[in-house]
């Protein structure tokens, strides 16, 4: 018979293009007339992801495989880029023995041959994976931290690099406070890497009704109506009408699509219970039996009785094996609704438990808790202490301090899950109007004077309303320590933009003149250096780049000639190096003024290092403006109030500046003038001045765009680029920021 294929990532096709395959193995592939095999292309490949420099690869490749030589060229201009979450060796290198065949099967073994996929496969306490894993990534008996620990772990060299740092935190903090911690947590945001494939949901409900006109009830009425519905109309109710067979889920009672706003959606799995907010999970329903099913984790029995029918929706497609298994279950045990609890306090990416295993084996007496970051956004939701990235960088901390207390929660309490609570908790939230409460889950519901919440070893009950207003004073806190990790830069000597014939720029080699043959744009610094010169007998001192060429140089006619003509000194001049090499974003204390330096050539370039400060009194004041202006929240302000309370932050804005920031002094009085009347503005206009003053404010060396009120105004600014530095204080900070160290130069 004709062969199916299902399952694309991509509608109807494949998305993958065998791109790199076709590079080696193509036609005119790198590895034609060759005997090269599949591991040497891979060698390869992982050499191109991790080089960035083309010479370094090229020499790579030719020392290693020297038949390539005549193709080096074209490998290199070849770009392949990013890493996977799962490594081969975790796919194929760890094996379990099967009893049964007496043979060795590796995780994709496994997926090929069972229904399971890969996270039931790890987890399968049958298969034994877990410990396997663990074993694998088992770091040696170490007694200090050293960055081999983390060099061999398979991820990205820049998730490394975080580790590292995060890991160094760690340490310095144990050394600080003098004994080990009784407990550290991890908590590891999902970030982007999970991709979600988005359906025109119209045309899959198309394909799905037309593969089956012979099952569906009603195909002709249904399919009419979807045909009259417009993509752009697709809502959440529309969709589950039609994956419904336009009837309540749980009655099978038929529906009206004109007048939708009658019924609602409920959560098969109550949200109290777990936050599941798919459409897995989603019914379309009567409200009366909305209000029936009220807390209950089963269907009463009088909606059991369409069992048929939802087989055959499964069966067709409609629904999913998981939204059928939930449906039918006729009881969950205490077992049962724990595992759903477990699930939302439990980080199974592979890579969390490899930084777990690293801090187990530095901290053998301390137990690691590691949490899912949506516990995290679901308790500043709950309780309206919002998040805001752009207002500075407080909110890593926030955030690391949140992620230890909800683990420590957790911890204390020893969360047993009492199904009578649960009821009774559901019950209160829908008769105090609370519906918006429900979708936090049980752990943050949990956070609730109405639990009684006793430590079980010591017997000691938490004060709920205390742990909640500490948590809330904390998160308000500005005494929050920042450090940044400083470099001195290695790599290009030139910034490779090349400029035309001239004067100007770097010569393209020794021998080249600029008039002739153009030049490079400018020299790229390794680090800044206090430079002490005569000239016209007078002595001068200023903070100018060291270029990385002259790092690498030990040619001293080379260094002086360079130094001369940038300082513009006569053969009877003089000048001599002070102090010691000044990495980029290093702190400065220059002038009163906290800055950070970002740019070196003969003068400097510094930007703010002062974080943009709000007592807790003024985010009160202006949280619910931000989540509006950030976030995108309007229903919690008021329009008149929100734009009344956009003017007061301006003015608020310009006041902190004014007193709190001596590096931008010159601009209060050009802010005044700028932003003169505030009122008088839109709000679209006092939203922009906010974010482009916020930007200029931050601790990096963006500047503040006003174009946007008068073409006449800066696009640049508050930049301070061009800056003679001739003495300032040197601020050395440890990785926690805990220990400082300040010179003068």
């Amino acid at each position: 018979g004709d062969l199916t294929i299902t399952g694309y990532s991509a509608d109807g096709k494949f998305a993958n293009n065998l791109n790199s395959y076709i590079d080696f193995y193509g036609p005119d592939g790198f590895f034609k007339d060759t005997n090269l095999k599949q591991q040497d292309a891979e060698e390869i490949i992982r050499w191109m992801t991790i080089f960035e420099d083309k010479e370094i690869l090229a020499q790579r490749i030719e020392k290693s495989y020297p038949i390539l030589k005549p193709v080096i060229s074209h490998i290199v201009k070849k770009r392949y880029t990013g890493w996977s979450n799962l490594s081969e060796k975790l796919l194929t290198g760890i094996f379990y023995d099967d009893p049964e065949t007496s043979l060795k099967k590796s995780i994709m073994d496994l997926m090929w041959e069972t229904e399971e996929n890969f996270m039931q496969i790890i987890n399968n306490e049958k298969y034994g994976f877990q410990e396997k894993i663990a074993k694998e990534n088992g770091v040696q008996e170490e007694s200090k931290l050293n960055y081999q620990m983390v060099e061999e772990l398979a991820t990205s060299p820049a998730t490394k690099r975080g580790i590292w740092q995060a890991l160094q935190v760690v340490e310095e903090l144990v050394e600080y406070i003098g004994y080990e911690p009784s407990s550290i947590s991890i908590e590891m945001a999902r970030g982007d890497e999970k991709k979600e494939r988005k359906d025109d949901r119209k045309k899959y409900l198309s394909k799905l009704y037309s593969a089956n006109k012979e099952s569906i009830e009603q195909f002709k009425r249904l399919s009419a109506e979807l045909n009259d519905i417009d993509e752009k109309e697709m809502n959440e109710k529309i969709f589950l009408y039609f994956i419904q067979e336009g009837k309540s889920l749980y009655s099978g009672v038929p529906l009206d699509i004109h007048n939708l706003e009658q019924y609602e959606v409920d959560h098969i799995l109550p949200r109290t219970l777990i936050k599941n907010d798919s459409i897995e999970n989603k019914a379309l329903v009567l409200k009366e039996e909305n209000q029936e099913k009220a807390a209950s984790l089963v269907l009463p029995s009088r909606f059991q009785r369409n069992r048929t029918w939802w087989e055959h929706l499964k069966d067709i497609k409609l629904i999913s094996a998981t939204k059928f298994y939930h449906l039918t279950r006729k009881e969950y045990k205490e077992e049962d609704i724990e595992g759903f609890i477990n699930r939302q306090l439990v980080e199974t990416r592979q890579i969390t438990k490899h930084v777990a295993n690293i801090l187990q084996a530095l901290h053998k007496d301390s137990k690691i808790i590691y949490l899912p970051a949506s516990l995290s956004h679901n308790y500043r939701d709950k309780f309206h202490l919002y998040k805001f990235r752009d207002l500075n960088d407080y909110h890593h901390a926030h955030d690391a301090y949140l992620a230890a207390v909800l683990g420590e929660y957790k911890n204390y309490c020893n969360l047993q899950v009492n199904f009578e609570d649960l009821k009774e908790l559901t019950a209160r939230l829908r008769q105090e109007n609370k519906y918006r409460d429900l979708k936090y889950g049980y752990i943050i519901n949990s956070i609730d004077s109405a639990f009684q919440h006793v430590n079980h070893k010591t017997g000691e009950v938490l004060d709920i309303e205390k742990f909640k207003n500490t948590v809330e004073n904390h998160l308000y806190r500005n005494d929050i320590l920042i450090s940044k990790k400083t470099e001195i830069r290695t790599g290009e000597f030139y910034n490779q933009t090349k400029l035309k014939k001239g004067d100007k720029g770097v010569p393209l080699k020794k021998n080249m003149k600029r008039e002739l043959y153009g030049a490079y744009s400018s020299l790229n610094p390794s680090y800044a250096i206090m430079v002490e010169f005569t000239k016209r007998n007078k002595t001068e001192r200023k903070l100018v780049g060291m270029p990385i060429y002259l790092t690498a140089t030990k040619n001293q006619e080379t260094i002086d000639a360079y130094f001369k003509n940038l300082l513009g000194l006569k053969e009877q001049d003089s000048y001599h190096l002070v102090g010691k090499p000044i990495p980029f974003y290093a702190e400065l204390n220059w002038e009163k003024c906290i800055c950070s330096l970002v740019g070196a050539s003969d003068k400097v370039e510094v930007c703010n290092a002062k974080e943009f400060q709000l007592t807790k009194a003024e985010m009160l004041e202006y949280k619910e403006m931000l989540n509006r202006l950030w976030n995108g929240r309007k229903k919690d302000i008021d329009d008149i109030v929100y734009s009344q309370k956009l003017t007061n932050f301006i003015s608020l804005i310009i006041q902190k500046v004014e007193q709190q920031y001596v590096l931008y002094q010159n601009l209060v009085p050009d802010m005044k003038k700028m932003f003169l009347e505030p009122e008088n503005l839109e709000v679209e206009q006092k939203e922009k001045i906010i974010i482009q003053m916020l930007n200029l404010l931050k601790c990096n060396s963006v500047s503040a765009n006003l174009k946007f009120l008068n073409s006449s105004y800066s696009m640049a600014f508050g930049k301070k680029n061009g800056r003679i530095i001739e003495h300032a204080i040197i601020i050395n900070k440890s990785v926690t920021g805990l220990r400082t160290r300040e010179y003068e130069f």
